[in-house]
């Protein structure tokens, strides 16, 4: 098989990758425009993987004519579609280029999986879509086209979109519902190193440890929760990876278009992810409370029986391999 990694020298496209790489003997093709990933990463993919079954491309999902020429080259049996850009505070700031990128890119690359009638795809949807609605989040809980911010937006439209797709045009498709990555590849050749500036917890935490920033930030600490900050579904990054290879192997027979949530099923809070960051490492993390942030909720965590029934997936990796690979990746590679 030939799977089509649009973003693939992303944080979770090239953990996918490596996993599609030791795992199976699919031929892998990359699609980055570099917007938010180094191309350094895919030598560091190759070293990992121990494999060379690799086509790498370098240009936008807006660029159709680009697009058409890839699928009429290569014959793509898959796409996994992670191409996005994924800041909430950057999407309202420019709204514009996050519905073109996000919107207008999906539909070039549906449009070319239509003409060339590849009929696998697996696409990187997030817990946002779940909205304001009360843990634990389940798939069969509706979900809003009108977000709170256009990037949440983006996400739910491109559900909705992806199963109009499947039902007019025969598109298999799985819309795996991330929870909240964490940590990086055992290795610790490859994790999250984004260009640009990032509000999630560990990318502040690396901010703060690389004298980016002064305090790690902690919006809130008067939740109604254990330890009063917010709870949320953190998942190491190769269990994610592993999901997707997971969601591979299930569209080989599956027809139709499904959510399913990955993670792991419970929350863990800010203070205590803090804890066992700082054990794990042996750092200390200056810290600073601030106000709770408009439209953050107490707890988010999702109930991820499908992906274990559907797809036979369970994780293996705990919090403290995730807060020790994060570290290693950043400071020990």
């Amino acid at each position: 098989m030939n799977i089509l990694l649009t973003g693939g020298l992303g944080f979770i496209g090239s953990h996918t990758a490596v996993e599609l790489l030791q795992n199976t003997d699919y031929r892998v093709i990359f699609l980055d425009n570099l917007n938010n990933s180094f191309p350094y990463t895919l030598d560091r993919i190759c070293e990992i993987s121990k494999n060379e079954k690799i086509v790498h491309q370098y240009f936008s999902i807006l660029d159709k004519d680009k697009l058409d020429h890839l699928f009429s080259t290569y014959p793509i049996d898959c796409v996994i579609h992670f191409a996005a850009l994924k800041s909430v505070p950057e999407s309202i700031i420019n709204p514009s280029e996050y519905y073109h990128t996000n919107i207008i890119g999906s539909i070039n690359l549906l449009d070319c999986m239509v003409k060339h009638q590849v009929k696998k795809l697996v696409f990187s949807s997030s817990a946002t879509v779940y909205s304001d609605n009360l843990p634990p989040l389940k798939e069969d809980m509706p979900i809003k086209l009108n977000q709170t911010n256009p990037y949440g937006t983006n996400k739910a439209m491109m559900e909705k979109i992806i199963q109009e797709y499947s039902s007019a045009y025969g598109i298999n498709a799985i819309n795996l519902r991330y929870f909240n990555p964490i940590g990086g590849h055992p290795s610790g050749l490859i994790g999250e190193n984004p260009k640009k500036e990032l509000t999630n917890l560990f990318p502040s935490l690396m901010d703060v440890l690389q004298g980016k920033k002064e305090y790690l930030h902690i919006f809130g600490d008067d939740y109604q929760t254990e330890d009063g900050s917010a709870e949320r579904d953190y998942i190491h990054v190769c269990d994610l990876a592993s999901a997707h290879l997971s969601a591979v192997k299930y569209l080989e027979n599956f027809r139709g278009c499904i959510p399913i949530n990955v993670g792991y099923g419970h929350g863990t809070s800010v203070f205590k992810i803090l804890k066992i960051f700082e054990e794990q490492n042996n750092i200390k993390i200056p810290v600073k409370i601030s106000p709770r942030r408009e439209g953050d909720l107490p707890s988010v965590y999702c109930v991820p029986d499908l992906a274990k029934n559907l797809l036979g997936w369970e994780p293996k990796y705990t919090i403290e391999d995730a807060c020790r690979h994060a570290y290693q990746f950043k400071f020990q590679s």
